[in-house]
C-alpha cells in the first residue's frame, strides 16, 4: 500500500494500492509527482493495518485503534450471519445433507476468522457449492 501525506501535519491525505501505476492508467489526469507539501510513501510490511493509519509521525505510522475495532465489529456480524445462514446444515445431528462434511469445515474456518492479523483485508472462506 501507498500512503499520500502531508509532510508537515504527517496527516494522510490518500491511500494507494502497490499497483499504483495501474491504478491511475484510467485516471484521465495522472499526476506526475506528488503535490509541493507532500510525499508519496510506501507502508512496509511490518504496519500489519495499513488501512487504518491515520498519520506518519517521529518515524512510526499511528493507526486509528477506534476504527480497527469497528471493522472487528463488522467483521465478527458479518461471520455471525454467516453462520446463522449455515445452521440448518449442521445444527441436526441426524440430518444428512450432501455437503454436511464441507458445511463443518466452512463453518470451523469462518469462526477462526478472527485470528487474522488485519480485519480490512480478511480471507473469508468459501461457501460449499
Amino acid at each position: 500500500m501507498k500512503l499520500l501525506y502531508e509532510i508537515a501535519s504527517g496527516n494522510v491525505l490518500a491511500r494507494y494500492s502497490e499497483d499504483l501505476n495501474a491504478q491511475m492508467a484510467g485516471m484521465s489526469l495522472a499526476p506526475s509527482e506528488p503535490a509541493a507539501g507532500h510525499a508519496l510513501i510506501i507502508v512496509p510490511d511490518s504496519v500489519a493495518i495499513p488501512q487504518a493509519i491515520i498519520r506518519y509521525a517521529d518515524g512510526e505510522f499511528i493507526v486509528d485503534q477506534d476504527a480497527v475495532a469497528q471493522q472487528w465489529r463488522n467483521v465478527k456480524e458479518g461471520r455471525n450471519q454467516q453462520l446463522s445462514n449455515s445452521d440448518w446444515i449442521c445444527s441436526v445431528s441426524d440430518f444428512a445433507h450432501p455437503k454436511k462434511d464441507a458445511y463443518v469445515v466452512y463453518r470451523q474456518a469462518l469462526r477462526d476468522i478472527t485470528k487474522q492479523a488485519n480485519p480490512f483485508a480478511l480471507v473469508w472462506p468459501q461457501v460449499p457449492q
